[in-house]
């Protein structure tokens, strides 16, 4: 009876471990043990080895059926935790070099976008921009400068090389905060109240709440408070029929508890007199600096001060470059472009110098282009009224005008050179033929004279294309 017992238990064990487990259970049990212990004992040596080698099969089995079922449940929920990390890269033992071929590290200095480490040539500028600040954060006070001068100029990069220093030596001067604000990224003057509180407090508001909040902040006295440095770009931007804008710019500073200071910034010299009212000049002073085109020593200077130590470029070539370009415009952004396009052809190519030959290929094929072989070969009346865009932009300082505007500037141009105006179809024909070879963009023509226009070519390539330039 106890053999056959046996057998039938081990044959249950082998086939499920959940058994097995209830009947070693119940083998421990008093029970159990009074009815089947003295069996056990009369028991052979060989049974109870048997039994013992059934035993550990038995045991295996149930191991190795736990191990595929429980055991991954519980590392995958392990692993997943685990993953949960933040990534980092390993720190160098050197610092990596800037660039190992000086080709290249011409590019990113020559860049227009690069921050040179100086700004050569506008020591004058920089002192008189400086001495208003200082004076006027010295003395507690606001106040308004109106700097002018043809794109390319440096005067953005002036001022800002000014606010750099002071803040560099704060320890020096009063606290202040500096925003800036540009006229083309506003689109409409109303839009410069909204900018100027969103940089002051972070909220953003309406115009009319906005110019409300900056007159009553402006207008009400705080001991405490620093002063305001704010950098207006662009003011021909702002210069529209109703000038409550500029007005208002310009004469929160006069106000003693505002502690303001307004830097304004415009291409042309006499657009205060031009296109502003007598009540803003009155509140925009005489504070006024104009910064003259680059010379051809001051360019040859700055080229020189960017590739300070490379020997990409010898004093020839800077020579010949910056004599090209102060023939033509003065525009130092100019220089550093023709440069940087002769380091990459040099890269290109696979040379480590540049010539005086890349120099006049590269200034050949700048200035003929399929534009500027059309603007050559174009027709008489299509060179008067490029020639009028020009002229338009040097007087008002806008890039952007109307064609109503065009066509004043137009009969000028066809008076100076003794040939008849057209009528107004012809002029808004040849209007449409520059616009089809893009270079002129335009809106729709439905709108007659009030046709918005923008030139698609550089005001220097079209003075150069027509040699003319004294326009």
């Amino acid at each position: 009876m106890s053999e056959t017992k046996k057998t039938k238990r081990v044959v249950v064990v082998e086939t499920s471990s959940e058994e097995s487990e209830s009947d070693s259970d119940f083998e421990d049990s008093p029970t159990y043990k009074k009815k089947f212990g003295k069996n056990k004992k009369e028991s052979s040596s060989e049974e109870s080895n048997a039994s013992e080698d059934e035993e550990t099969k038995r045991k295996t089995k149930t191991k190795k059926k736990t191990v595929a079922v429980v055991t991954p449940r519980r590392k995958s929920t392990k692993l997943l935790e685990r993953r949960v990390f933040t990534p980092g890269v390993a720190q160098r033992k050197a610092p990596v070099k800037s660039s190992l071929n000086p080709l290249v590290e011409a590019q990113l200095r020559l860049h227009v976008s690069a921050v040179p480490d100086s700004l050569p040539c506008r020591e004058e500028e920089f002192a008189e921009i400086f001495g208003y600040v200082e004076s006027k954060l010295q003395e507690g006070t606001g106040g308004c400068i109106y700097i002018s001068g043809v794109p390319g100029t440096g005067k953005t990069a002036t001022v800002k090389q000014v606010i750099r220093y002071m803040e560099d030596n704060r320890d020096e001067f009063p606290d202040f905060n500096f925003f800036e604000l540009n006229g083309m990224r506003l689109t409409c003057p109303e839009q410069t109240y909204v900018e100027m509180w969103r940089l002051l407090t972070g909220e953003k508001l309406v115009h009319e709440q906005a110019m409300k909040k900056l007159d009553t902040r402006f207008s009400t006295p705080a001991p405490r408070r620093t002063h305001t440095i704010f950098l207006v770009d662009e003011l021909d931007m702002l210069c529209k029929k109703k000038q409550t804008v500029l007005y208002n710019i310009f004469e929160w500073p006069s106000r003693p508890q505002a502690k303001v200071v307004i830097i304004a910034i415009a291409n042309t010299m006499d657009l205060p007199e031009r296109d502003m009212d007598m009540r803003v000049i009155s509140r925009l002073g005489f504070n006024r600096l104009h910064f003259e085109p680059y010379n051809q020593q001051q360019l040859q200077c700055i080229v020189s001060s960017r590739l300070e130590g490379l020997e990409v470029f010898q004093s020839d070539e800077i020579q010949l470059v910056s004599r090209k370009v102060a023939g033509l415009s003065g525009d130092a952004r100019r220089a550093l472009d023709i440069c940087r396009i002769l380091a990459e052809r040099c890269e290109r190519e696979g040379r480590d110098r540049v010539t005086q030959v890349d120099v006049l290929k590269v200034h050949r094929e700048m200035f003929t282009s399929s534009k500027m072989m059309y603007i050559r070969t174009c027709s008489q009346l299509e060179q008067f009224f490029l020639r009028s865009m020009v002229n338009e932009f040097y007087k008002t300082g806008v890039e952007e005008t109307t064609l109503r505007n065009i066509s004043i500037r137009f009969d000028e141009t066809c008076a100076s050179e003794g040939v008849k105006s057209p009528s107004l179809h012809g002029l808004v024909s040849v209007a449409v033929r520059l616009s089809s070879q893009r270079l002129v963009l335009s809106e729709d023509y439905r709108k007659g004279l009030d046709t918005k226009l923008r030139l698609n070519v550089a005001f220097e390539d079209i003075n150069f294309a027509l040699n003319a330039r004294n326009i």
